[in-house]
């Protein structure tokens, strides 16, 4: 990920098996956080803000590896959630993007009070709105969007 930020595919698929890998189990999920994985996730949404595949990719990583006490406050100190919500904006026709953004904002949140404090600031619970109803016959997001 860090030698080619550029590549849209590296990042994409790079996202992809972050996800996958802490899915494993919980000391792989915290080894990506320890080794900087949620920063260069982040770095990877930004430089490919306007990729739907990367974006979709990297809220899935940030959903599936924020399921721990670990990196909910790495994801809180980065400020992910903005991350997620630009996201959300930028690709709301996506539903693959709306699914793992609504699942990301929910891992985010179900168990830090900061990141639900912030959320809230953030007006995401407008944003979950949206992706709601603009995808209102599409089970994945209206179920992901339920739990966020």
């Amino acid at each position: 990920m860090r030698k080619h930020e550029g590549h849209t595919g590296v990042q994409e698929y790079a996202c992809r098996a972050v996800g996958m890998i802490s899915t494993a189990n919980e000391a792989s999920s915290v080894e990506a956080g320890q080794l900087g994985l949620l920063a260069d996730i982040q770095k990877a949404m930004c430089i490919h803000e306007g990729h739907e595949g990367v974006q979709e990719e990297a809220c899935r990583a940030v959903a599936l590896t924020s399921a721990n006490e670990a990196n909910t406050v790495v994801v809180g100190q980065l400020g992910l959630l903005t991350d997620i919500q630009r996201a959300m904006r930028t690709h709301d026709s996506h539903e693959g993007v709306q699914i793992y953004a609504c699942g990301a904002v929910g891992v985010m949140t179900s168990e830090n009070e900061d990141s639900r404090a912030e959320a809230g600031q953030l007006g995401l619970l407008a944003d979950i709105q949206n992706a709601m109803r603009k995808h209102a016959g599409h089970e994945g997001v209206q179920e992901f969007a339920c739990q966020a």
